[in-house]
C-alpha cells in the first residue's frame, strides 16, 4: 500500500486503529487523515517512527494535545514534500494549538518541503515562525498560512525571495 486516506466522523473517531498505517510503513508515501478528534500521542510515535518514506502528510482538522504535534514536528521524516496542517485543534475543543515552536521544528526537520498548509481562521502566525519559513523552507511551492495581522507587511514582502514559492493564501 503506497496511499492511505482516512476521513473519519469527527463526532464517532474513537475507534481509530492505526493497524493499516503501521503494516504498510515500508511502502506508504502518502497519509491522509481528516477530522480524527482524538489522535493520540501512542498513535502518532508508532506512525512518525515507523512510516520513514512518508513524502505526504496531512492531518486537517485533526485533534491532539500540544505534546502530540510537538513530537510529530520534531519526528517527520525529511523526505516529506507535502504536509497539510490544516485546523490542527486540541482534544475535544476547538482551541487550534499551532505555535510558533511547531513551525520552526517543521522548518527545521523537513527542508524538502513543497507545499505547506498551516492555515485555519483562529491561529496566528508569529513573526519568526516566518523568519524561519522563509530562511529554510526555500523549496516551497505552495503554502497557506494562518493569520497574519501580527507581522508587519514589509516582512510578509520577504516572502518574494523565496525562489520557487507560486501559490500563497493567508
Amino acid at each position: 500500500l503506497e496511499k492511505l486516506s482516512i476521513q473519519c466522523d469527527r463526532e464517532n473517531s474513537f475507534n481509530f486503529q492505526p493497524i493499516n498505517i503501521i503494516q504498510n510503513n515500508q511502502t506508504l508515501t502518502v497519509l491522509r487523515i481528516t477530522s480524527l478528534k482524538t489522535l493520540t500521542f501512542e498513535t502518532v510515535k508508532l506512525i512518525f517512527t515507523n512510516c520513514l518514506e512518508l513524502a505526504e502528510v496531512s492531518l486537517k482538522d485533526c485533534g491532539m494535545s500540544d505534546e502530540t504535534l510537538s513530537f510529530m514536528c520534531n519526528n517527520l521524516t525529511n523526505k516529506i514534500k507535502k504536509l497539510n496542517l490544516f485546523r490542527i485543534t486540541a482534544f475535544d475543543l476547538e482551541d487550534y494549538i499551532l505555535e510558533e515552536k511547531h513551525v520552526i521544528a517543521l522548518a527545521n526537520r523537513c527542508p524538502q518541503l513543497e507545499e505547506l498548509d498551516l492555515g485555519g481562521q483562529e491561529n496566528v502566525i508569529s513573526k519568526v515562525a516566518l523568519s524561519t519559513i522563509i530562511e529554510k523552507l526555500q523549496n516551497l511551492v505552495k503554502m497557506r498560512l494562518p493569520n497574519t495581522g501580527q507581522i508587519q507587511f514589509s516582512k510578509l514582502l520577504e516572502l518574494r525571495s523565496m525562489p520557487n514559492l507560486k501559490y500563497f493564501w493567508v
